[in-house]
């Protein structure tokens, strides 16, 4: 008795999870809503989370730029006793001017994926195009900002410990700010 009553449970959630994805799917470009609504009734437990948040994934990512950009304020702000920063300020305009643009990337998939949603079949090639153009472009921001916080981490203890190896350090932070201001060029001419 309780085990059916157990599985006529899990049945009756599963098929409220199908509904739900037949309404709002899964944002998937390999499955259509039938398929996605399927894949919901068996696994409705691990999918549940997805479902009710659809915006799980962008949420994160604005998370994670905030995170690294904060974490990048801090960590220059304390390489000032590296002698790295300029008196004018430059590279932390320039900094700023990508993150800045990385942001604005974020709003831009974001928008992008609204558009793919709702976007006739003539054209949704071409916007899942862009917006795996934009996601990259994101991602590798990203991830050149993290680099240069975790160099920057770095910088601060070797230049501690040993001065001559905080020199080759320097360098690397010096050219992680140089890629980023020739990206921040590359993309305010586009």
């Amino acid at each position: 008795m309780t085990a059916h009553t157990l599985l006529g449970a899990y049945a009756a959630i599963g098929l409220v999870a199908a509904a739900f994805t037949l309404l709002r799917p899964l944002r998937t470009d390999r499955m259509g809503r039938p398929a996605s609504a399927v894949l919901a009734l068996a696994l409705w437990p691990f999918l549940l989370p997805f479902l009710l948040n659809g915006t799980g994934g962008a949420a994160r990512e604005a998370d994670r730029l905030s995170l690294v950009a904060n974490r990048l304020a801090e960590e220059w702000n304390r390489s000032g006793r590296s002698g790295l920063r300029a008196a004018d300020g430059r590279e932390r305009r320039v900094l700023d001017g990508f993150i800045d643009r990385l942001r604005a990337d974020q709003v831009r998939l974001a928008e992008l994926d609204s558009a793919l949603d709702g976007a006739p079949e003539s054209i949704r090639a071409r916007l899942a195009e862009l917006r795996d153009e934009t996601r990259r472009e994101l991602d590798e921001g990203v991830q050149l900002v993290e680099e240069l916080a975790a160099q920057l981490v770095l910088l601060a203890f070797t230049d501690l410990q040993r001065p001559d190896s905080a020199r080759l350090e320097r360098t690397h932070v010096e050219a992680l700010v140089a890629r980023i201001e020739a990206l921040a060029g590359a993309q305010a001419t586009q």
